[in-house]
């Protein structure tokens, strides 16, 4: 059953949308310290080409980490769709918006309930002086939020939710990604022609709908949920044209008006796909040792690589500053952080694993099993370390301690396992790459026992789980990355540019692959490319900070590429043992 979008930003958690027009912003201001001001909000609201009288308009204050957005004011738009809002915001970290839904523009004579438009206004910190809502800042909008967290259950009803520890840094992103596309309701220069396109067919096509109630139909035909149900509002049949929506074609076509005199004037090609690519606010390239390999996070958010070509770990600073590098052993591979904050490496040239304390004084070195070379490993909710073991067709799984409590042979002719994750039940998933033949990916029990081995592609490389129990796993010669249920079912692949290799999931569940083409793909939960950002030669390893940004390691070099600002920090599913990730084979 569906629901009113926004009347859902009232009742589930962490929703963030905006909506306004031209106008000013006075009486108060934020300090550095965030602190409670007040203000008023003088802007308009149009859409259709008309202005949009009667429209309900609200100003909300989300804080992070808080379970609803607040009402700070309500107005309704005169008959030119102009308002003023009168507030007083208690300040802290948090992002204002307005939404405005309802009234009536052009031909509707009557109010047009399918009428619903937002806009960011940005930071308590930093508001603009001016904003303006219509078609633009909506498409804008809705497209930045679902890359953040925006998202539809089985039924299209659309929600949003934060990661139970998104850090200010990562939520200061979604406002941010706005104005990279948008400045007072126009298109910012510099924006380039696909994402111009792709945002104006986005404007266009909702313009008539947005005029007349009785055009709405055919919009939302056209924008269908996954289910093949016709979208119920406005801001639902954008969500559908970026989730669910192959058919962009239809979109374009559907765009109106098209002439730059009549709307916005949508010079490119057809677009193959409504999702923008987020613009980075930098791509930085730190250089560290010989072949980086595995990466992992710890909870201050600085980063851990290993250089697989120089025996030792390195510890950088989120900006990039390394803080030292330690000594592990020969050809170290994966890389994870235990509860503790204790790092743990797999010394592929070896049998061995050592652990690190989280300053890197060396705890121990200890055995993975005979013939292992261990190549990526996990920890689960025990603290228990599960390795894989590439030399011995086998999976280990250690305590806290270092000690072997059961090791476990990967059978049902998988071989040579590469990259290992757990899913919320406790169950392993192991990535084989089985020669380079066929790609297995083998799911055992939290006690070791065989549940199942699952064959496609050719040659699997790393996996990880979403919060659904969902298994993602890169194929590095088939170039592929293919989607499993918890079941082992596939639900689809994707095909890449490259080798994929690491792989990780962040806060909003968009799935990151590093892609040996030179690369880091960004793509849907249900496998849409939303684009790629260049990283190095090689890219192995995989890791997303709780800033946000999204870190590669240049196995085929001797550099780490950070992209800045294009993720909701990382996904903390499924288990509350580390407090970041690690699972990917590194090489």
């Amino acid at each position: 059953m569906k629901f009113n979008f926004f009347l859902s930003l009232l009742i589930l958690p962490a929703l963030l949308i905006s909506c306004t027009k031209t106008g000013a912003l006075t009486g108060g201001s934020a300090g550095a310290n965030n602190g409670s001001f007040s203000g008023n909000l003088t802007g308009s609201v149009s859409g259709g080409l008309s202005p949009v009288s009667g429209a309900t308009v609200t100003l909300f204050s989300l804080p992070i980490g808080s379970s609803a957005p607040t009402s700070l004011a309500s107005a309704t738009t005169n008959s030119a769709g102009g308002f003023t809002l009168n507030y007083t915001n208690p300040g802290g970290n948090a992002i204002l918006y307005v939404l405005a839904v309802n009234g009536s523009a052009g031909s509707g004579s009557s109010s047009n309930t399918n009428i619903q438009m937002a806009a960011m206004l940005g930071q308590t910190s930093n508001v603009p002086a001016s904003l303006l809502v219509n078609e633009l800042s909506t498409s804008v909008f809705i497209n930045t939020m679902t890359q953040f967290g925006l998202s539809s259950d089985t039924n299209g009803a659309i929600s949003y939710s934060l990661p139970s520890r998104v850090s200010t840094a990562s939520f200061a992103n979604i406002a941010s990604q706005t104005s990279t596309f948008i400045t007072n309701g126009a298109i910012n220069s510099g924006v380039s022609t696909a994402n111009q396109t792709i945002l104006f067919s986005m404007a266009n096509s909702i313009a008539s709908c947005i005029e007349n109630s009785n055009k709405c139909g055919t919009l939302f035909n056209t924008a269908q949920s996954g289910s093949n149900t016709a979208a119920a509002n406005i801001m639902e049949s954008l969500f559908n044209m970026i989730n669910v929506s192959s058919d962009s074609t239809a979109i374009y076509t559907l765009a109106f008006p098209l002439g730059a005199t009549t709307g916005y004037n949508m010079t490119g090609s057809t677009p193959s796909t409504l999702t923008v690519v987020p613009n980075a606010a930098a791509t930085n390239t730190f250089t560290v040792g010989s072949s980086p390999a595995g990466l992992a996070i710890d909870a201050s958010g600085n980063l851990w690589e290993a250089n697989n070509g120089n025996g030792n770990v390195k510890q950088l600073s989120p900006s990039g500053t390394v803080l030292g590098t330690f000594t592990v052993g020969s050809n170290p591979a994966g890389v994870a952080i235990d509860a503790g904050g204790d790092v743990w490496v797999t010394n592929n040239g070896t049998t061995t694993i050592t652990e690190l304390t989280s300053s890197g004084s060396p705890v121990g070195t200890f055995s993975a099993g005979a013939g292992s070379n261990p190549r990526g490993l996990t920890i689960d909710s025990f603290g228990n370390v599960w390795v894989c073991n590439n030399g011995s067709d086998s999976v280990a799984e250690l305590n806290s301690s270092g000690t072997i409590i059961g090791t476990f042979t990967i059978t049902g002719g998988a071989t040579h396992p590469n990259g290992i994750a757990i899913d919320g039940t406790g169950n392993v998933w192991v990535a084989s790459d089985t020669g380079g033949t066929v790609a297995t990916v083998t799911k055992l029990s939290s006690s070791g026992v065989n549940l199942g081995v699952f064959t496609f592609g050719s040659q699997a490389r790393s996996v990880t789980v979403d919060p659904s129990g969902n298994v993602f796993v890169t194929d590095s010669v088939a170039n592929i990355v293919t989607k499993l249920n918890n079941n082992g079912i596939s639900l689809g692949s994707i095909s890449l540019s490259g080798h994929g290799d690491a792989i990780a999931i962040d806060g909003a569940n968009n799935v990151w692959v590093a892609n040996q083409a030179g690369n880091i793909t960004k793509l849907t939960s249900s496998l849409k490319n939303l684009g790629s950002y260049t990283a190095g030669s090689s890219p192995a390893g995989l890791a997303i900070d709780p800033s946000g940004n999204v870190w590669a390691s240049n196995n085929g070099g001797s550099t780490i590429t950070q992209v800045t600002g294009v993720a909701l920090g990382p996904q903390f599913y499924p288990y509350s043992g580390p407090i970041y990730a690690g699972g990917g084979g590194g090489i």
